[in-house]
């Protein structure tokens, strides 16, 4: 297999794999019964993984569940 090949699928995995944890973790974020610590949980696992923009998505989604509910949360 030629390097350029190797590299576009090593990319396409990566993609693929990114799509997937992305799913994966708003699937999480939309469960009922979640609580506070755990929308934290999953911004920082966004972050970690490298979905940066995904992660401050979450933060808004948070911020603005907190501000509909009336509620503030210290931690985040």
């Amino acid at each position: 297999m030629d390097n350029y090949t190797k590299k576009l699928l090593e990319e396409t995995a990566e993609k693929i794999y990114m799509k997937e944890l992305r799913r994966m973790i708003w699937k999480e974020w939309t469960r009922p019964g979640l609580k506070g610590n755990d929308h934290l949980v999953l911004i920082g696992m966004a972050s970690h993984f490298g979905l940066t923009e995904f992660a401050r998505e979450l933060k808004a989604n948070l911020d603005q569940m907190c501000s509909i509910k009336n509620e503030c949360m210290d931690e985040a």
